[in-house]
């Protein structure tokens, strides 16, 4: 007899819509009786509203206080992962940086939170694209510390005060290190493998994606490259490409380590998705 799915625990996820997709997808697999309607009723949902809770997980609509009380309720979570559930909602649909991070910091104090593991500092510095740059400024030039100039030495040009923070950031993170008469790196490379995984890592790549869009029609052709093709290829062939991808990297980071008289700053961004409705998303297991 085949071992009924275990529901998903909130507490390894950061986007509680995908939580709410995983756990009803685990509740289909594990009860072929289970019933939309039903969980809708046990919710305290209007029986015309049995479609709300597959539109929170699309992100069409969001939840009040009140619902998310209830909805938690119905999933049977326990007090401590009713007050998760409570900060996880709050902390996705808040649009507000500061009160993000005050949400993000309060989901940390949970010992088996993700947000624990990701930490804080890791948050701040890929919410912002500008960070990364400055803090690659400093590869290529040690001794500047005026802020004003780094500003308008990046691209896109960035505010003086915007510098300060991303330095202070940097300096606090270890990322960089004071010098006479400037910063310099305190490591080459750092590791973001793991964290692209995660939700820093999402928050990482979307905010290179907008850089990438704001920047297109700013810049010589001569010197982006930009290029997309669109194929159709098997299952076997996307894990293929999967892994030359992977390698490429190797091969971009060792040839970026053994580079010198570094005088710019680039990024390589690598887009790779779908653009159909894959077989294995009719079973319900497409993820946000």
């Amino acid at each position: 007899m085949q071992a009924q799915p275990a529901l998903p625990s909130v507490f390894d996820y950061l986007d509680y819509r995908r939580f709410l997709g995983d756990w009803l997808t685990a509740r289909r697999l594990g009860d072929a009786n289970f019933s939309l309607r039903a969980f809708a009723l046990k919710a305290g949902l209007p029986l015309s509203n049995s479609s709300f809770f597959s539109k929170v997980i699309a992100g069409k609509r969001n939840l009040t206080l009140d619902l998310q009380f209830r909805m938690a309720k119905a999933l049977k979570l326990g007090a401590s992962e009713i007050k998760y559930f409570g900060l996880l909602v709050q902390f996705n649909q808040s649009k507000h940086p500061e009160g993000k991070q005050h949400l993000y910091s309060e989901l940390a104090k949970y010992a088996k939170s993700k947000a624990r593991i990701i930490g804080l500092e890791g948050y701040e510095y890929y919410s912002k694209w500008q960070n990364s740059s400055i803090r690659a400024f400093f590869g290529i030039d040690q001794k500047e510390n005026n802020p004003g100039i780094i500003g308008r030495k990046v691209f896109p040009k960035v505010p003086a005060k915007e510098v300060e923070e991303a330095v202070k950031l940097l300096l606090n993170l270890g990322m960089i290190s004071k010098t006479a008469n400037g910063y310099a790196l305190r490591d080459a490379n750092i590791a973001t493998e793991r964290e692209n995984k995660a939700f820093v890592g999402k928050l990482r790549i979307q905010e290179m994606l907008r850089l990438a869009t704001d920047v297109f029609n700013h810049v010589p052709p001569a010197d982006r490259e930009y290029s997309a093709m669109t194929v159709y290829i098997s299952k076997q062939g996307y894990a293929a490409l999967q892994e030359k991808i992977r390698a490429f990297r190797e091969e971009v980071k060792s040839l970026v380590g053994a580079d010198k008289g570094e005088d710019r700053i680039y990024t390589l961004g690598m887009q790779f998705f779908p653009n159909n409705q894959l077989p294995e998303w009719d079973s319900g297991s497409r993820k946000a």
